[in-house]
């Protein structure tokens, strides 16, 4: 996970990417965020964050054979806040509304 370099990591999900239909979401008590567009990951997925090297296997190319679209490997949101607090790890996540699709 440190690969993708995420701010905010959501666990207990009910399955893989389903923050594609989060519209928005609230996180502890006074947190309100709308995601406002999917993730594309660059290469920088490839480097180990504790050596700097590039090693390991390339997590790319799995995203690219399940989650991606016009090329770009997708995985996570970027938000937005509406206004502004704190998040604390072990806030809990509410989802309070979804697209009626996803948006991949």
């Amino acid at each position: 996970m440190t690969r993708f370099r995420p701010n905010i990591v959501v666990e207990g999900t009910e399955s893989a990417f389903c923050e594609d239909l989060w519209k928005t979401i609230t996180i502890g008590d006074n947190m309100v965020f709308h995601p406002v567009r999917l993730c594309a990951r660059c290469k920088l997925t490839k480097v180990d964050q504790t050596t700097g090297k590039v090693e390991g296997p390339d997590p790319l190319i799995t995203l690219g054979d399940i989650h991606q679209k016009g090329g770009q490997k997708l995985f996570g949101q970027n938000l937005i806040f509406e206004k502004e607090g704190s998040v604390s790890v072990g806030d809990s996540v509410k989802i309070v509304e979804f697209w009626e699709e996803a948006r991949t």
